[in-house]
């Protein structure tokens, strides 16, 4: 059905297997990709710390030109395919959403404002200056402040950027554990 044999479709049941699990967590739920239910989590959890990013990772470069110069995402000349992934902010805490697939060029802003996150009222989300000017309606946001043109940041902005990366971090440990195991 699919092209391949038995003994190459028992090794990438074998790699797959890992990230489900992990995406699973303990409660063995996966991640929510249906924006209409994950309304309904993210009201189950009212209060909670979310962490969003963006998670981009390469691709075969495809040989149609129209469709390498939609996938380029601009960084040393490679070809990508990116998500939006939000997690609990706590270790261990589990990806509540992952966003439709997207190419690498499309910005991490412009894919948030097009999933509509419904976030419950009290709900914090934790976010990286990649999505600059992003607001959730109901929910308060903290995002390290940027550095001015031509100008250096204070030391005040620097310790505050550090507490806050410190506090996001943990997305970085999920989308590391969740995409390495398929590569």
């Amino acid at each position: 059905m699919f092209g391949i044999g038995q003994a190459q479709a028992n090794v990438w049941v074998h790699r797959l297997m890992g990230v489900l699990t992990q995406a699973w967590g303990d409660e063995q739920q996966l991640p929510e990709r249906n924006p209409h239910q994950l309304e309904q989590v993210l009201a189950a959890c009212p209060g909670l710390e979310f962490v969003m990013d963006g998670a981009e990772r390469r691709i075969n470069r495809p040989k149609d030109k129209e469709k390498r110069d939609e996938h380029d995402s601009g960084k040393k000349k490679t070809t990508t395919v990116k998500n939006n992934v939000i997690t609990e902010r706590r270790k261990g805490g589990k990806v509540k959403d992952l966003s439709q697939t997207v190419a690498g060029k499309r910005h991490d802003k412009k894919l948030a404002d097009e999933e509509k996150y419904p976030f419950s009222k009290g709900s914090q989300l934790w976010k990286d200056t990649g999505f600059q000017g992003y607001a959730p309606e109901n929910g308060m946001a903290f995002q390290p402040k940027r550095k001015p043109r031509g100008k250096p940041l204070t030391d005040e902005g620097k310790k505050r950027n550090q507490e806050l990366f410190s506090k996001r971090v943990i997305v970085e440990h999920h989308i590391r554990e969740t995409f390495t195991h398929c590569a």
